[in-house]
């Protein structure tokens, strides 16, 4: 049997749900005559399997044993790039990207990979050399557009992406890309217009059939809102709301993070509110339930431009029982620190990207904040945190860490514990929005480009942001260079003075 057949047959006893019988075919025209090909499709079967290190080993083997090969080689160097490891992909791509006869396919494998290893420009040549081969190649423009848009040039972005989306119009990625541009440029319009596409790529909708809402007053029936992505976008999304609910004549039902449900329900008066659940809550299928749409999505009837902005100064109402019992025993905690100052929540690392992590700080970047200090800290960071809460207890900083308030099992505690706080210093992060949505005095820290989620946008009729739109208490400190935590914190430590 040749490679093609026995190729043919592992796929088929994967589809059926048998990767194990797959593996052990594999294996056998392995042992019997080692191809490329068998090796690529091993590693496959064992990615598919969530086995990346074993998938790893398998193309190892591969590319020391076919090392002119470059199919392997693309294989090679794709699976560093997804672990990771963009360095030791580089290591197979090197050899071949400059030399006579590279595929299109392997170029790109070795911009990819260049660019994930922090050398933007060289990546910038490689993604070139692939468009003066194939000028429409939609990976290579949505590429430089990427490249661009990690330097805040957005008319060269937008040039780019729009270009790759010419080339590829149902291309889900650059649409998304596209939008987040747009919204960081200051053009919301046509931002929410492309933004639709995550739910092809990061977003899955939730199983209801009503019709999708078209933005217009509902006069018969409710508007269902369910909401999309995590706790932070939801509240984000949910400052839109009480916007929706003046066009439902017959109600707004939001399906919402059972976290929130206490939150959102002491917040928003005339909402009804249900934990989100799988299959869904009967209510959210019956036949009342006019249309339905992603809590994201009301931004694209709602929020068209800055000025539809609500100018609400709180939007989430914490426990004033608990906020009360939390001010008490932290204005304890000032006076047993013997400081004399504020009290004043901090949250330094935000969840990671897949390529770095810009949007977080090191404990030891925040140093500048917490010596000489007048001020004592409560820690607002979620997470594994051992080692910093080490750090800061060898290092004398007046940084308390209230271990009866977990966000993660109620967000509810976690709005009164930032409520009970006089500011809040953050990166961007769950914290963020919690401590904007209940009109705490806050001050986000944001990265220059790379990592600057959309919703902090950039640029507004030509002059850089520096509050949200979203929350009229958040102050916006951007980094001057990307990566460079010591300005912003220096800006934040001054705003306390």
């Amino acid at each position: 049997m040749n490679d093609s057949s026995i190729i043919q047959e592992a796929r088929s006893l994967c589809k059926n749900g048998k990767a194990q019988d797959a593996l052990a075919v594999l294996d056998k025209a392995r042992t019997q005559h080692k191809s490329a090909g068998i090796l690529i499709e091993m590693a496959n079967v064992l990615n598919g399997m969530n086995m990346p290190d074993a998938a790893g080993a398998i193309l190892d083997e591969g590319w020391h044993s076919f090392a002119n090969n470059q199919s392997m080689i693309i294989a090679y160097a794709n699976h560093a790039y997804t672990t990771n490891q963009a360095a030791m992909g580089l290591n197979a791509t090197n050899a071949f990207a400059n030399a006579p006869g590279c595929s299109v396919e392997l170029l790109l494998t070795h911009a990819h990979l260049l660019k994930a290893n922090g050398n933007a420009k060289e990546a910038e040549a490689f993604y070139k050399k692939v468009l003066a081969a194939d000028k429409k190649n939609s990976i290579a423009l949505a590429s430089l557009g990427s490249i661009e848009l990690d330097h805040s040039n957005y008319a060269a972005a937008l040039t780019h992406f729009r270009a790759g989306l010419s080339a590829s119009p149902n291309n889900a990625h650059i649409k998304t890309q596209l939008a987040y541009t747009e919204f960081r440029s200051g053009d919301l319009a046509h931002g929410w217009q492309h933004y639709d596409a995550r739910f092809e790529t990061i977003v899955k909708r939730r199983p209801f059939t009503a019709p999708q809402w078209n933005g217009k007053a509902i006069k018969s029936g409710k508007l269902l809102v369910w909401g999309e992505q995590g706790a932070g976008e939801e509240i984000l999304y949910s400052s839109m709301l009480n916007d929706a609910r003046k066009l439902c004549a017959d109600g707004l039902i939001v399906e919402c993070d059972e976290r929130l449900k206490a939150l959102f329900e002491r917040s928003f008066h005339g909402i009804t509110f249900i934990t989100r659940c799988d299959p869904p809550d009967s209510a959210l299928t019956h036949a009342s339930v006019a249309a339905q749409c992603s809590s994201g999505q009301l931004g694209q009837f709602l929020r068209s431009n800055f000025d539809t902005f609500s100018k609400q100064a709180k939007l989430l109402t914490a426990d004033a029982a608990q906020v009360t019992q939390l001010k008490a025993r932290y204005a304890d905690l000032k006076k047993q620190h013997g400081k004399s100052g504020r009290v004043i929540g901090v949250s330094w690392k935000s969840k990671p990207l897949r390529q770095g992590d810009p949007k977080s700080s090191s404990l030891t970047d925040w140093s500048p904040l917490f010596e000489n200090s007048p001020h004592v800290f409560i820690n607002l960071q979620y997470g594994d945190i051992a080692d910093d809460v080490a750090l800061a207890k060898k290092s004398n900083w007046a940084l308390i860490d209230d271990t009866a308030i977990n966000q993660r099992v109620s967000l509810d505690d976690f709005a009164a514990q930032i409520s009970a706080v006089d500011e809040v210093i953050t990166v961007s992060n769950t914290t963020a929005h919690m401590a904007g949505a209940c009109g705490v005095k806050t001050s986000v820290l944001l990265p220059r480009a790379r990592g600057l989620m959309w919703h902090w946008f950039d640029v507004k009729e030509g002059q850089s942001l520096t509050t949200s739109p979203w929350y009229p208490s958040v102050t916006l400190l951007r980094q001057q260079q990307d990566g460079a935590w010591a300005d912003v914190i220096a800006k934040a430590r001054n705003s306390l003075e």
